[in-house]
C-alpha cells in the first residue's frame, strides 16, 4: 500500500506548536480542517497569522482584568466610585465580560467602590 504523506514534518511541527500555543483549545487536526479553506499555497501565511493569535482561558481574563482593576484603584485613590457598563448587547461579550470583572478578587475586595450600569 503506497502510503503518501499528506504534509510535511515541518508543517506537522508548526501545527503542533500552534495548538500548543492556544492552550489545546483547538486540536492539530481542527487546524489542518482549517487549512483546508485555503489553497495549499497560502498555508504558510495562514499559519503565520494564525501564530499571532493569542487565546485567553476565563482563569487569564480573570486575571488581567484583576491587574487592571488594581491599578485603577492604586492611580485614582481619591476616586470614591467607578462606574462600569459593558459595550454591546446584553447577553453578549460586553455583559459577559462583566461577569468576569466581578469574579476577580480585587473587585470582590473593593465592590463598594464599583458601580455596574
Amino acid at each position: 500500500m503506497n502510503t503518501e504523506r499528506i504534509i510535511s514534518e515541518e508543517l506537522e511541527n508548526r501545527i503542533n506548536y500552534i495548538a500548543i500555543q492556544l492552550k489545546n483549545a483547538v486540536s492539530s487536526i481542527q487546524i489542518i480542517n482549517w487549512l483546508n479553506n485555503f489553497d495549499k499555497s497560502d498555508w504558510d501565511k495562514a499559519l503565520h497569522v494564525l501564530s499571532f493569535t493569542k487565546y485567553y482561558t476565563i482563569n487569564d481574563i480573570i486575571y488581567e482584568f484583576d491587574k487592571s482593576l488594581e491599578q485603577i484603584l492604586l492611580q485614582n485613590p481619591s476616586v470614591e466610585k467607578f462606574y462600569l457598563h459593558g459595550l454591546g448587547i446584553l447577553g453578549k461579550s460586553g455583559s459577559t465580560m462583566l461577569y468576569f470583572l466581578k469574579q476577580t478578587p480585587t473587585f470582590k475586595a473593593n465592590g463598594e467602590k464599583f458601580k455596574i450600569l
